[in-house]
């Protein structure tokens, strides 16, 4: 539902950001997998080093191209 996405986004940037190098990786690959994530999740992630991004960045059907655009454009070359 709307609010289950919404709470997710709110608790996925602090997890996140106190997890392990790996445990990041490892939970950018799974989100990879998902059909919906919220658009916010998705920028957040884009906008990681691409040593954790690309899995996400490569494999995710639940980024928009709008986000991929938004990450490529304040994104480096990488």
């Amino acid at each position: 539902t709307r609010s289950e996405l919404r709470q997710f986004a709110e608790l996925f940037t602090p997890l996140f950001q106190a997890s392990s190098e790996e445990a990041r990786r490892q939970a950018v690959a799974a989100l990879s997998q998902c059909i919906v994530i919220p658009q916010a999740v998705a920028l957040f992630i884009g906008n990681q080093p691409i040593s954790v991004a690309a899995p996400f960045l490569t494999a995710s059907q639940a980024i928009s191209d709008d986000t991929l655009i938004m990450i490529a454009r304040t994104q480096g070359t990488a």
